[in-house]
């Protein structure tokens, strides 16, 4: 988040409030900007800093200048006098401000080990290691919802609260056992083919945004699961990784996945199986029940989501 300081912040606001909001910069967390007209209050109020201080805000004022340089903030709020924070409009005061800034951000996920490692496997190294540290910190929280429908309610309560509204994001399955039918595809062609549950679930976020496609950011899955982003060669590994007496089993259903022509689609857990008693009936699954993909690749196979990051 980018926090910009107005003039009158800096004249009239309390120094230890004012000195621990500069703490979320120096610990390089958030940014903090000083707009060009707040300029003479901001040099006023750095000579009321011991020496030592003056050098931490120095540094953590060049630093978030270089981070709005480069990837700016989709988040930019104003710290203001007023009596109250005007949320819709991004206007805190000094208090609700300093209270942002200290709380985690929060990513809800349908299980936050098998789902987070995928998650981190899809960033670039500079990501991972940014992402790895905020983990660390427990400034950026992993939260187990527990399926979409409960990720649902998880979304509902961050709705709550404007708040949280800024410090929470969402990544969930879509469950679209369908391919669409033309590329690219128009959002409300993909709509359509979600499960019902996960749909619910893009609503949620969308209510959310109420409009502002920067606020609550969240992506669902245009294959059906993270499963089906394993690709074909982490799933030759793991094969090759279980008991002797079963890698022919799974190299075959590896094999089978492959030459699959709705590999993106495949119910990666139960297989075929899994999918014959599904409403509405799925178009594409073969008729004959004795064919590798038939039993899935039962939970093992959600281990080697992590493996994305070698």
């Amino acid at each position: 988040m980018n926090f910009v300081l107005t003039a009158q912040v800096l004249a009239h606001g309390s120094l230890v409030r004012l000195s621990r909001l500069w703490g979320v910069a120096i610990d390089r967390r958030h940014r903090i900007q000083i707009p060009e007209d707040a300029e003479p209050a901001w040099r006023r109020w750095r000579t009321t800093l011991d020496l030592e201080t003056q050098e931490e805000v120095d540094a953590a004022l060049q630093w978030s200048d270089l981070e709005n340089a480069k990837r700016p903030s989709s988040v930019v709020l104003t710290v203001t006098m007023k009596e109250r924070s005007s949320w819709p409009r991004l206007e805190l005061t000094l208090d609700d401000a300093l209270d942002l800034a200290h709380r985690p951000f929060r990513l809800f996920l349908e299980n936050a080990a098998s789902d987070g490692g995928f998650f981190q496997s899809i960033l670039t190294a500079d990501e991972r290691q940014w992402f790895d540290d905020w983990v660390r910190r427990e400034w950026l929280l992993l939260e187990t919802a527990g399926g979409v429908t409960e990720l649902k309610k998880r979304v509902e309560w961050a709705r709550q609260d404007p708040s949280r509204q800024l410090r929470v994001a969402a990544l969930f399955d879509g469950d679209a056992v369908e391919p669409a039918v033309a590329h690219p595809e128009s959002a409300a062609n993909f709509r359509d083919r979600l499960h019902p549950n996960s749909r619910k679930v893009l609503d949620a976020c969308e209510a959310v945004q109420a409009g502002d496609h920067n606020a609550f950011p969240h992506h669902v899955t245009r294959r059906r699961s993270i499963e089906n982003y394993l690709p074909l060669a982490t799933l030759e590994r793991w094969a090759a990784s279980v008991e002797a007496k079963e890698r022919p089993r799974c190299s075959k259903r590896v094999g089978a996945l492959r030459a699959f022509p709705h590999r993106h689609h495949v119910n990666m857990k139960d297989g075929h199986e899994g999918d014959r008693k599904r409403k509405p009936p799925i178009t594409w699954l073969p008729a004959a029940k004795r064919t590798p993909l038939e039993q899935g690749f039962g939970k093992r196979h959600r281990d080697v989501v992590p493996a994305r990051t070698q």
